[in-house]
């Protein structure tokens, strides 16, 4: 797991300490947030569609920009992505 996470998104957390299917959300999300290209085909080969698509929409840690990006290239209507609300975030769905 460690080789497959790079520093682009990971820079502050330990790599070694991080489980694939216990904070699967938080790499996902990460990855979208903050990765490259090649950190987004690396999460492909992770992870299937449906895993990414739901961690899109439970995150509340996406930027907004972000969550508009990624609800157009997994086409998921916005208002489906928490990230995407005009709520503040203690609002939102948890």
């Amino acid at each position: 797991m460690k080789s497959i996470l790079r520093n682009t998104a990971f820079w502050d957390v330990d790599k070694g300490s991080l489980d694939m299917d216990r904070d699967r959300d938080f790499i996902i999300c990460r990855i979208l947030e903050y990765g490259t290209m090649e950190d987004v085909k690396a999460l492909l080969e992770l992870y299937d569609r449906k895993d990414i698509e739901a961690a899109a929409r439970r995150s509340n840690s996406l930027s907004r920009v972000t969550a508009s990006f990624w609800s157009k290239m997994l086409r998921i209507p916005s208002e489906e992505i928490n990230s995407c609300s005009t709520l503040p975030r203690y609002l939102r769905k948890q």
